[in-house]
This record gives C-alpha cells, sequence and structure tokens, in this order.
C-alpha cells in the first residue's frame, strides 16, 4: 500500500502542476529570458559567453529552482496535511511523493532551458555524460532540499518566502560541482570527486528529510 500511496500523491502533485503551469509557463520563459538578457549585455564577446555560459545555467536553475520548490509550499496546505494524516498515510510516504514531484518539474526545468543556453552561448559540450549526472543530482539535491525547507517553514509557521533563502545558500555546493564538471572536462579531469560529493549530499539531504518528516509534521497536525 505504500507504493500506491506514493505513486498517487505523485501523479496528484504533477497533475496540479500540469493544470496550473506555474513552472513551464511561468518560472522558464523567466530564466531563459535571463540568459538572453546577459548575453545582450555582454555583447559579441563569444569566448567570454562560452566561459559565462555553464556558470550562468547553472546559477538560474539554483535561483529558479528554489521558486520551482516554493510552489508546493502554498498546495501543501494545512488542510490536506490533516486529510493526508486522517487517511492514515505515512509522513515518510508524504515527504518522499513531494519530493519527488519536485525533482520531475526540476528535471523538466533543467533539460528545457539546456538548449536556450547551449544555443546562445554555445557552450563546450565535452563531457556530456557527467553533465547529464549533474543535471539529475543538482535536481534531486534541489528537489529534496526545497520539501525539507517548505517543512520547516510550515513548522515554524514562517513566512513562504524563507524557503527559497534557505535552499539557495544549501544547494550551492551542488552548483560548485556542476560546475566543476564542466571545467574538468574540457582538461580531461577525472568527474568522479566531484559526483561522489554531488551524490553524498543528495543523500544526506534525502536521509534528513525522511528522519525529520514525522517530527515536522506534528506541530501542524
Amino acid at each position: 500500500m505504500t507504493m500506491v500511496h506514493w505513486q498517487a500523491l505523485v501523479g496528484a502533485e504533477l497533475r496540479v502542476e500540469l493544470r496550473a503551469g506555474e513552472v513551464l509557463l511561468t518560472t522558464l520563459p523567466f530564466a531563459a529570458a535571463g540568459l538572453l538578457v546577459v548575453a545582450i549585455a555582454v555583447g559579441a564577446d563569444v569566448p567570454l559567453l562560452r566561459r559565462l555560459g555553464p556558470g550562468l545555467y547553472w546559477a538560474l536553475v539554483l535561483l529558479f529552482g528554489s521558486l520551482v520548490t516554493l510552489r508546493q509550499t502554498h498546495a501543501d496546505r494545512p488542510a490536506r496535511r490533516d486529510l493526508l494524516a486522517l487517511l492514515g498515510i505515512d509522513p515518510a510516504v508524504q515527504w518522499t511523493s513531494r519530493a519527488t514531484a519536485a525533482t520531475v518539474l526540476l528535471l523538466a526545468f533543467e533539460l528545457v532551458l539546456a538548449p536556450v543556453a547551449i544555443v546562445v552561448y554555445d557552450p563546450s559540450l565535452d563531457g556530456l555524460a557527467s553533465q547529464g549526472a549533474a543535471v539529475v543530482l543538482v535536481a534531486i539535491g534541489v528537489g529534496a532540499l526545497g520539501t525539507l525547507a517548505a517543512d520547516l517553514n510550515a513548522s515554524a509557521r514562517g513566512s513562504t518566502s524563507l524557503v527559497p533563502l534557505i535552499v539557495t545558500p544549501l544547494a550551492l555546493p551542488l552548483v560548485i560541482a556542476a560546475v566543476q564538471l564542466h571545467e574538468g572536462a574540457a582538461y580531461g579531469a577525472s568527474p568522479w570527486p566531484w559526483l561522489v560529493l554531488a551524490t553524498l549530499l543528495d543523500l544526506s539531504v534525502v536521509l534528513a528529510g525522511l528522519l525529520t518528516a514525522r517530527p515536522l509534521q506534528e506541530p501542524v497536525t
């Protein structure tokens, strides 16, 4: 039954986003506009654009990804939590389903934004396998961090604007690892140290979310 509950909750989260279109119809166009504005501001300096492209892409993924995680703080109302508690759904399952939905949305965001960055900045495409792994690891980490921050915020009854302020600094190591993977690929460096670092960070956040899911929901329910 746990897997059934998880699948149902993930499906519900994604259906809400499909109806609202906040990520792909609002957040994504602003991120793409950010890439274009910086390129216009830099001008026709192609070598500089190529150097800036990867770092700017990951910076926008982090900043706008934090806004993607903020979306779920509006959907995860106390009444919804009360209903799920009455249905007997484990808080860990609830947390995992919301983190999974956030990760899926972030993956879609990254994959749609990436072609814009490639066309505008023409970065080096060396190390595509490690860059693909970075896309997945950053989505998992930011999605899990955003879900954990949303629970912390709800437990403290704080403002939803605090969620990006919590997520952004904690997710910086993931972005640094992603940028270093791209830089290392240009020089033939091994990607494994950065991949291991990002993986360990993701596992730490997921474990923290699972361990704190029940106590963080108790004050609300």
